[in-house]
């Protein structure tokens, strides 16, 4: 048996990376019916749904379209955005392992957890929707470069935002939580490539590609500022 559904049931596992999984995780009692209509009636919850899906839209629009972009938007040879195109992808490792740093530094000094994730999440859409914004406004590859580089980096920073916003509000929840917000987050890795594809296809425009995913972030922004919440919410 290769997954089980906890540590302690896995039999290859070892009694030192036990102790380690469990050491910080925090006393909750096995769920034993999932409280769907808490679920759907607590804003937080949606405040959650709502700024993954959003921050995923963008995510996905760039994942899938920024190597074309560069070729055909940008004038990058095929050659250059092999190497270009990778620069994006480390601004984003360093930046989510910093937003998860420094949220838990912030966090251990006394710093609110709503405050933190509001915070990171909100760094996430501002600073991604402006990096499109300027983007929409440079000719010059080196800036469209960096300002894709800062945007993904951008992203990166929610990794201290939604991504563990369910542990937050709902830890006993986490998992089913984590499944329904991420099967809805799926909807924007089916329709931002699409939209996408369509809008440059009909219009010819990266402009406006660029407008609807910043029109995006600035509805996840004003849900999340409004709802959402590090507070459990779901005992």
């Amino acid at each position: 048996m290769l997954v089980t559904s906890r540590p302690e049931d896995q039999p290859t596992i070892s009694r030192a990376e036990l102790v380690y999984i469990q050491h910080d995780l925090p006393a909750v009692a096995p769920v034993d019916a999932v409280p769907w209509r808490l679920f759907f009636s607590s804003r937080a919850f949606w405040a959650l749904l709502v700024g993954q899906f959003c921050t995923l839209w963008m995510w996905y629009m760039l994942l899938t379209w920024m190597p074309i972009y560069l070729i055909k938007a940008r004038g990058f040879s095929l050659e250059e955005m092999g190497m270009y195109a990778m620069v994006p992808y480390l601004a984003m490792v360093v930046a989510a392992n910093g937003a998860g740093w420094l949220a838990d530094g912030l966090i251990r000094r006394g710093v609110s957890i709503t405050l933190v994730r509001k915070g990171f999440q909100s760094l996430c859409f501002m600073g991604s929707a402006a990096c499109l914004l300027l983007l929409s406004a440079t000719t010059s590859q080196g800036l469209a470069l960096l300002y894709l580089t800062l945007g993904l980096g951008a992203v990166a920073t929610s990794a201290a935002g939604f991504l563990v916003n369910h542990l937050d509000i709902g830890p006993r929840y986490a998992g089913v939580l984590m499944g329904v917000t991420n099967t809805i987050g799926t909807i924007p890795g089916i329709l931002a490539p699409a939209i996408t594809g369509f809008i440059i296809q009909f219009t010819g425009s990266w402009d406006s590609v660029f407008y609807l995913a910043a029109s995006i972030s600035t509805v996840g922004l004003l849900i999340w500022l409004l709802f959402a919440t590090g507070e459990r919410v779901f005992v």
